[in-house]
């Protein structure tokens, strides 16, 4: 599977960087927002607000990212991982959303019952940040397995 990737990012070069910059936007989002939510602790409501948004949009762009890259693979290989894992990470900003949502108290006011389901909601994005990569690395494992089954039937 992984020499399989690796050929991948050897005929396209230019996409070579895209793990790279996942990781580097993953890494500044967590401690960009660790540092937000934690550098006025006077403010600590804001802070969080704040930090959620910088959560959510460099989730967005790491999601975005996942499929700039997942997209040709899933054309020349058939591998669907990339896709997947843009699929959970975008889970993770609709939480937030009702996140930032629910702190204002006008809105909180106005629309209790959507606050009342956060909860919910986070549960929910949990296991879809979980499930879909983890049904995508299933499927990818029994193909796997099938082609390694067919090729000792070859033998």
């Amino acid at each position: 599977m992984q020499k399989r990737r690796l050929d991948f990012y050897e005929r396209h070069p230019k996409l070579e960087m895209v793990p790279y910059l996942i990781i580097g936007t993953l890494v500044l989002v967590l401690a960009l927002s660790g540092g937000l939510a934690f550098a006025n602790p006077s403010a600590k409501v804001y802070g969080y607000a704040l930090s959620l948004v910088v959560i959510d949009v460099g989730m967005v762009f790491i999601a975005v990212l996942f499929v700039i890259a997942g997209r040709p693979l899933w054309r020349e290989d058939h591998d669907a991982t990339y896709l997947a894992l843009a699929l959970g990470f975008s889970g993770i900003p609709v939480w937030g959303f009702f996140e930032i949502f629910c702190l204002n108290g006008v809105l909180f006011v106005l629309f209790p019952s959507i606050c009342d389901a956060r909860p919910s909601v986070g549960w929910v994005a949990f296991v879809w940040f979980v499930a879909v990569p983890a049904v995508s690395i299933l499927f990818d494992l029994r193909r796997y397995l099938l082609d390694q089954s067919r090729r000792s039937a070859k033998t």
